[in-house]
């Protein structure tokens, strides 16, 4: 009750909203999240949650996030698994701020963030963001990403391959990738080509559709990130969807394929050696739908 009318205050007196907070309950933990401009961190792909409480009691190693955005991600891992470590990249300093105050209003441990985005040379790049939305989480690397989009602000980040970047954190065996860049996932998956190589992990990777073949970069990106996964002896799996965005099964792929659907945007890649058990996993946690036939 105090909360409520001291937020009703704040409102009222237009004080920072960042000094605001609400609860969110994810994977059965509830968060205190900061309320920013009216807006705060919400797990909006609960998919993401039914398939890392799968994932994560059966891969050891350190989570790696490639795109944090508010932390929503991070959320999911320390509710299923509150002493898992996570790394955290995102060159966005406002979604970097925001993060760490998430972490330190939940008292959550063994929690790094990196504020860099994650590629395959050291450099400086223009992060496009494509709404007013100063957390834009469609704001991407990759120059007219979005072509038929006004650019509606730009800042310059810092970018680094994974093993320059990570250096400092004297980091352990990785578990489990997952990548959310807007289209800069070839980069991503570059600047840690060798750690995948070395460590196996399982990889979540959204990787947006090209809508058409006449989207040349888009197609050649994809082509590029199945050349390099295949080179890696990677299976490759499309995770689908329920109409309410939970998990809705597997798909075992032989290649990405040109289409539309924005929904088929979600993949899961592991070892082939791993393939198995992966199918199983998902088969005997679900419905006979959990996994479809390889197309």
């Amino acid at each position: 009750m105090i909360r409520k009318v001291l937020n009703r205050i704040l409102r009222r007196w237009e004080l920072p909203l960042m000094l605001q907070t609400t609860v969110v309950t994810v994977a059965n933990r509830r968060w205190r999240v900061p309320v920013e401009r009216r807006h705060w961190a919400s797990v909006a792909e609960p998919f993401m949650e039914d398939v890392l409480q799968q994932l994560l009691p059966r891969r050891a190693g350190s989570f790696v996030d490639v795109g944090v955005n508010l932390g929503q991600t991070m959320m999911i891992v320390k509710s299923i698994e509150p002493n898992r470590e996570y790394i955290g990249f995102e060159p966005n300093s406002t979604c970097v701020a925001y993060t760490e105050r998430v972490i330190a209003l939940n008292d959550v441990d063994n929690a790094s963030l990196l504020p860099v985005g994650l590629g395959n040379v050291a450099t400086i790049l223009a992060l496009d963001l494509y709404s007013p939305s100063t957390s834009d989480s469609m704001a991407s690397l990759v120059p007219e990403f979005r072509a038929e989009q006004p650019v509606y602000a730009r800042k310059f980040v810092p970018v680094f391959p994974f093993e320059d970047a990570a250096r400092p954190l004297n980091l352990n065996t990785i578990g489990i990738v997952k990548i959310d860049v807007e289209g800069s996932e070839w980069e991503a998956l570059q600047g840690l080509e060798a750690r995948i190589e070395q460590d196996r992990p399982w990889c979540l990777i959204e990787i947006l559709p090209p809508y058409s073949a006449d989207n040349a970069a888009r197609v050649e990106r994809q082509a590029a990130i199945w050349q390099m996964m295949s080179a890696l002896d990677y299976a490759v799996w499309r995770v689908h969807k329920t109409a309410h965005n939970r998990f809705d099964g597997l798909q075992r792929l032989s290649e990405f394929g040109i289409h539309d659907r924005i929904e088929w945007s979600d993949y899961l890649m592991a070892p082939r050696s791993d393939a198995d058990d992966i199918e199983e996993l998902f088969r005997s946690a679900s419905s006979e739908r959990a996994v479809i036939s390889a197309t």
